[in-house]
C-alpha cells in the first residue's frame, strides 16, 4: 500500500500526494501503514504508537479534515481515481476516530 500512496504514477495531485507522504509511513509495522491503522491498534490495544496521551487521535481528525476540505475545494483538480481514493481514506478516517472515542485507552 505504501508505494502504491506514494506513487507520482498514480496520484497527479500534488497536495494529496504530499500529504499522502505524510500520513503514510514507510517503516510502519501496523495495518497499511496509515495514521487511521495506528490509532485503531491504538485505540483496541491500549498500546500508544505515538508520544501523545490521544497516540494517533488529532492526526487523524487532522486528516479527515484535509480530505474533506479537498474534495470540497479542489475536486475539479481531483482524477476519479484520485476522489475515489479520498472518499475510501475520509471513510477510514471516520471509523478509526469512532473506535478511538469508544475505547477505554483514551481520555475522553
Amino acid at each position: 500500500m505504501i508505494k502504491f500512496v506514494r506513487s507520482a504514477k498514480f496520484f497527479k495531485n500534488a497536495k494529496l500526494r504530499d500529504f499522502l507522504n505524510k500520513y503514510y509511513r514507510e517503516d510502519a509495522s501496523v495495518g497499511n501503514g496509515s495514521s487511521a491503522a495506528a490509532l485503531v491498534f491504538e485505540a483496541t490495544t491500549g498500546i500508544m504508537l505515538s508520544p501523545s496521551p490521544t497516540g494517533h487521535l488529532q492526526k487523524v481528525k487532522d486528516a479527515r479534515t484535509f480530505f474533506l476540505k479537498l474534495m470540497k475545494n479542489s475536486s475539479s483538480a481531483l482524477s476519479e481515481m484520485e476522489k475515489q481514493f479520498v472518499v475510501k481514506e475520509i471513510i477510514e478516517a471516520e471509523r478509526a476516530i469512532r473506535i478511538a472515542e469508544k475505547s477505554k485507552y483514551f481520555i475522553q
